[in-house]
């Protein structure tokens, strides 16, 4: 199983979708989706996926071990909707 913690970034000009089309099962592809709960924003989502090597579901303590990092990047986490999707 894999988390998300989500961010906001300023636009960038050379911010630009893939023109490879991915399957709907794609990480990337998953990941636009939940982009998309960020409609008419001028700032660009930031999406980093956490998963363990072990492949077992994140929890607490996963979450816990990672969220310093996401501060530090002044990230914010985002819903449990969107870890879990």
């Amino acid at each position: 199983s894999s988390g998300a913690l989500m961010g906001l970034l300023g636009q960038s000009s050379s911010a630009e979708q893939s023109p490879v089309p991915v399957p709907d099962s794609a990480e990337s592809a998953r990941a636009d989706a939940a982009r998309e709960a960020f409609p008419g924003s001028d700032e660009v989502p930031v999406i980093l996926v956490v998963t363990r090597t072990d492949g077992a579901p994140l929890d607490q303590n996963d979450l816990q071990a990672v969220a310093p990092a996401a501060v530090s990047m002044r990230w914010r986490a985002c819903s449990t909707a969107c870890r879990s999707f």
